[in-house]
């Protein structure tokens, strides 16, 4: 089974995209540190492993829907604050 025909990863990197989307307008409007962007990462990330654990996911399904989810928000944002320290003393 690939992992596009996998519903849990498909929630993973859907539930990753919408997240960071959210924490990405957050970082801007509130000036965010790295720091701060950990801990809230670190927060949904334990919510969704939540959701995962109620919705019958075996300890494997998590673990590689955690990885997505995580690897999904992280490379989003971390593009963002590329832009953001780039593009600084620019505009």
């Amino acid at each position: 089974m690939s992992k596009s025909d996998n519903p849990i990863i498909n929630e993973a990197i859907a539930c990753g995209s919408k997240y960071a989307q959210g924490l990405a307008s957050d970082v801007v409007q509130d000036s965010l540190t790295r720091e701060q962007i950990s801990r809230r990462i670190d927060r949904e990330l334990v919510a969704f492993r939540q959701w995962l654990q109620t919705h019958g996911c075996d300890e494997d399904q998590q673990a590689a829907a955690l990885q997505v989810f995580s690897h999904r928000v992280s490379s989003e944002i971390l593009v963002l604050l590329y832009l953001i320290e780039t593009t600084e003393g620019h505009a």
